[in-house]
């Protein structure tokens, strides 16, 4: 492509050992999603590239990986915002992946919004299983009469792609939450100055991941809240389990242990089903800092809501961003599919005034 426009993403399928980036391309004639994926799980070896012709401007987009295709949600205010791409076929270095779209009738009235792919980390979830949209609803938006969570499925068929359907599935109730930070991207303080960071409060936050244990299937998610009508952030952050029929809230928690914004987090479930959250923290008196906190396995056993593995630093900010309010738009905490315990994290800090870094780091809470 002669447009490499931005918003690049980039996620490990462990299932067939290759790796997918992304990106999109708005400046032609046509508004174009750029795809490739690895030939082998070597990512410095050779790959296969598409180009899919989609609606108005693809902005935001997420990806998940699912059993039978890529799966990706954008923000896109008119036309398809739904998306997935044929994963058989671009595993194969087929010339042709077929891509299905559909706009969605139930994209909740927040403005600015990209409605989360379900990304499968490990086993596949079983045969047959649709795959997963989610978001959520602040009942000010409308829409409900209460806060929630809101499922979708995309059931594709790849031999009659006109069989596909896409429909919102569940509107799941949970403890009420403050989105609101006002009408302006000026939301996070920062020390010595007047420029506030965006707390990107409409949306879930990337990624939300699917696991399947065999004997449970449960989904982890995350977004920022108010929480006490300062424009003061914490991260409210949910595990749902499947009950056999429908998916259920198992434990939530809004993670604000002192007087700090936390937000843009991003939130991943091991194999012992040890939790790790990670964030941004900021406030008039602490410089925009990297941060992560995790709920143990006891703990998680209690279905209690609570972060018990005490908050860590990855990096103590010393400057604040003074060149505009846009910090990073989200960060990405995946667990290393070689142990399936350890973390791995990757999200933004700021250098000096103008200038961005970007950390990357591993944890583990027990050996």
């Amino acid at each position: 492509s002669g447009y490499n426009d931005g918003d690049p993403i980039v996620l490990y399928d462990e299932q067939a050992d290759r790796w997918l980036v992304a990106e999109f391309s708005i400046s032609g004639p046509n508004d174009y999603m750029l795809i490739a994926v690895s030939q082998t799980g070597d990512p410095t070896g050779s790959w296969d590239r598409w180009s899919f012709d989609v609606d108005d401007t693809p902005d935001y987009m997420k990806f998940g990986v699912w059993r039978d295709g890529y799966y990706m949600g954008t923000n896109t205010y008119t036309g398809s915002d739904i998306y997935v791409f044929e994963r058989d076929e671009m595993l194969a270095g087929g010339s042709s992946p077929k891509m299905v779209q559909f706009n969605n009738p139930y994209r909740p009235n927040s403005g600015f919004h990209c409605v989360l792919p379900v990304d499968n980390d490990g086993d596949f979830a079983p045969i047959g299983t649709p795959g997963m949209f989610a978001t959520i609803n602040d009942n000010a938006w409308g829409g409900s009469s209460t806060d929630q969570i809101w499922l979708y499925e995309l059931d594709v068929d790849w031999n009659l792609t006109t069989n596909s359907t896409f429909s919102r599935v569940q509107q799941i109730d949970v403890e009420s939450f403050d989105s609101n930070f006002g009408p302006t991207w000026e939301n996070i303080q920062q020390p010595g100055t007047g420029q506030k960071l965006d707390a990107i409060n409409q949306i879930l936050m990337h990624r939300t991941q699917y696991r399947n244990f065999g004997n449970t299937q449960n989904i982890v998610m995350n977004h920022t809240v108010d929480v006490d009508g300062t424009d003061h952030a914490g991260i409210r952050w949910y595990e749902l389990e499947h009950n056999g029929t429908d998916w259920e809230v198992r434990q939530h928690g809004t993670y604000a242990p002192d007087g700090d914004s936390r937000w843009m987090g991003s939130i991943s479930m091991n194999a012992s089903r040890e939790i790790a959250l990670g964030y941004s923290v900021s406030s008039s008196s602490t410089y925009p800092s990297i941060r992560y906190a995790g709920q143990s396995v006891a703990e998680y056993n209690t279905a209690s809501g609570v972060l018990d593995i005490a908050e860590e630093s990855m990096h103590e900010g010393t400057a604040s961003q003074t060149s505009s309010e846009r910090w990073g738009d989200y960060s990405a905490m995946c667990v290393d599919p070689v142990d399936d315990h350890t973390f791995w994290i990757t999200t933004q800090y700021n250098v000096s005034g103008y200038t961005k870094g970007t950390r990357i780091a591993s944890f583990e809470f027990s050996s």
